[in-house]
């Protein structure tokens, strides 16, 4: 499978996302794969097409916050696709892998800067692991989380 090390330096390879050594990352992800890369735009796009520049960083960083922490999968692609069930009923961890939306859009240019942006280390969200739309979700777990930031239409809690 082809890594691609994510950085704020270094050349530029396919889709504008720069080659290096994770060193000079602030993300600390570790080498990132294209499929990865792929899923990472698509669910940034599916979550926050409406949303701005920031908020759309703020999707992407908090997916990444979640792969950095122990408590979620250690993949990006993982942790987008997670579902766990509780008392008998499934929940997924993001709605658009729920109703099939990730594999309908196509990410726009601004949104992969945002996740390049997420991926380099900038982090709207202030360290969050969660967002919802408060018009959109009665989830209770989500909504006990402490937040972290509003952005536009989503509430970043961890």
């Amino acid at each position: 499978m082809k890594k691609t090390n994510i950085s704020t330096t270094g050349t530029s390879g396919q889709d504008g996302i720069h080659n290096q050594s994770v060193a000079g990352s602030t993300a600390g992800l570790g080498p990132v794969s294209q499929e990865d890369l792929k899923w990472l735009y698509q669910v940034t796009e599916a979550e926050a097409g409406g949303e701005s520049y920031k908020g759309k960083t703020a999707v992407a960083a908090s997916i990444l916050n979640r792969v950095k922490s122990p408590d979620w999968p250690m993949t990006i692609q993982d942790t987008i696709f997670q579902v766990t069930k509780y008392n008998g009923i499934s929940y997924y961890q993001y709605s658009p892998v729920l109703d099939k939306r990730i594999y309908e859009v196509t990410p726009s240019a601004e949104r992969k800067k945002a996740v390049q942006a997420a991926l380099n280390g900038e982090d709207p969200s202030k360290g969050a692991v969660v967002f919802y739309n408060p018009g959109k979700t009665d989830n209770q777990w989500v909504r006990s989380k402490e937040v972290t930031v509003i952005i536009g239409n989503h509430v970043f809690a961890k």
